[in-house]
């Protein structure tokens, strides 16, 4: 959008969101966010106030969480001219290049669950009554040169075998039992305890809870997210997890 700018917001910017939403709520606008007034003055406080401008004056703001967009909104008379969609796009090569994995957001309204599909994000589970929807920002990585195999990674509810989404299958390269990826893995989980299943070029290899993974390479870098760039297999399979099924060396 010609003539705005984009940046951490300034004591006077948030002075002019607490104006603008303050007349909405005056007006009687449904959703308006001055309820949330205290949180968006914190996200002041930390850095994680982002807004838009156009002529010096805040028209978009997002408040940015730890891991998720908490709060993204336009004023009424600037909507459906791209300043959402610059907004959002800014937050969210902002979270890449902080190294989140990943971002959520819930749809409050949910009439804009199809903006944020737009912007990447698809629907997740939620332990709430909330609309969850997710982004992965997986990393771009370079593989090593050598002989490749398919690694399979499978993420299960349980130790039924019942999946969670579809499988993420990439080319490795081994050495000394460590597997380097051609693909970030990334994606979105409730808890540590969906169960991890990884296979190379169909053997299984390894079945273990997330929360007890990080042994092998895949980590929680933020709550709701895990993410690995390499395996580390294992001499034995985990044995000794609580509550885990038998299991037998590994070839």
């Amino acid at each position: 959008m010609k003539g705005s700018a984009i940046r951490k917001a300034t004591k006077q910017d948030f002075e002019g969101i607490r104006d603008w939403l303050k007349k909405e709520r005056k007006n009687g606008k449904v959703g308006n966010f001055y309820c949330n007034l205290r949180q968006i003055e914190d996200g002041l406080k930390n850095g994680r106030l982002i807004v838009l401008l156009e002529a010096s004056k805040p028209v978009a703001f997002c408040l940015m969480g730890t891991e998720e967009i908490a709060i993204l909104a336009v004023k009424e008379n600037r909507r459906k001219r791209g300043a959402g969609t610059q907004l959002a796009k800014h937050c969210i090569e902002q979270a890449r290049n902080e190294g989140l994995v990943g971002l959520i957001v819930e749809c409050a309204p949910l009439t804009s669950i199809p903006f944020w599909k737009r912007m990447g994000f698809t629907p997740v589970p939620s332990p709430s009554a909330a609309y969850r929807m997710a982004i992965r920002l997986p990393r771009s990585l370079k593989v090593p040169d050598g002989a490749r195999q398919f690694l399979r990674i499978q993420l299960l509810h349980d130790y039924s075998e019942r999946p969670v989404g579809p499988p993420f299958v990439t080319q490795v390269v081994g050495d000394a039992g460590v597997y380097r990826f051609s693909d970030d893995f990334v994606e979105y989980i409730e808890t540590g305890d969906i169960v991890i299943s990884v296979d190379i070029e169909g053997a299984m290899e390894w079945k273990k809870k997330v929360k007890h993974a990080k042994d092998m390479g895949f980590r929680r870098p933020l709550t709701h997210f895990v993410q690995a760039s390499s395996f580390t297999r294992p001499v034995v399979r985990a044995m000794f997890e609580p509550n885990a099924p038998s299991v037998t060396a590994l070839r």
